[in-house]
């Protein structure tokens, strides 16, 4: 009974330890751009409508931007981190894009 507590000891505290910062940073990266995908088709969406709601695209095309901020600076402290340069250049390019298309539409503050 000694053993399996020490064993189950053993294998919640291999569970409980901290990424390292890169795993961190790459996971989270991963879900950045993820949601920032799912903003820019929704701005994309909203940008073609009838009626746009400038406040709604706004803050899409804010977030979208945000979160390629993030990715960014992910990429700068981690540069051995060899998917992030381009997850920072395709959110940049999303970021530019989704400016662009909001800019055609309204004028953002």
């Amino acid at each position: 009974m000694k053993h399996c507590w020490a064993a189950l000891l053993a294998v919640c505290a291999c569970a409980t330890q901290p990424m390292s910062p890169s795993a961190g940073d790459v996971t989270e990266s991963a879900r950045w751009e993820e949601q920032a995908r799912r903003l820019d088709q929704e701005l994309r969406s909203l940008a073609l409508a009838a009626h746009v709601d400038c406040k709604q695209v706004c803050s899409l095309a804010a977030a979208i931007c945000d979160l390629a901020d993030r990715i960014c600076l992910a990429a700068a402290r981690h540069p051995e981190a060899a998917e992030l340069p381009a997850s920072c250049r395709d959110a940049k390019e999303r970021c530019q894009s989704g400016r662009q298309r909001v800019d055609r539409v309204c004028r953002c503050s």
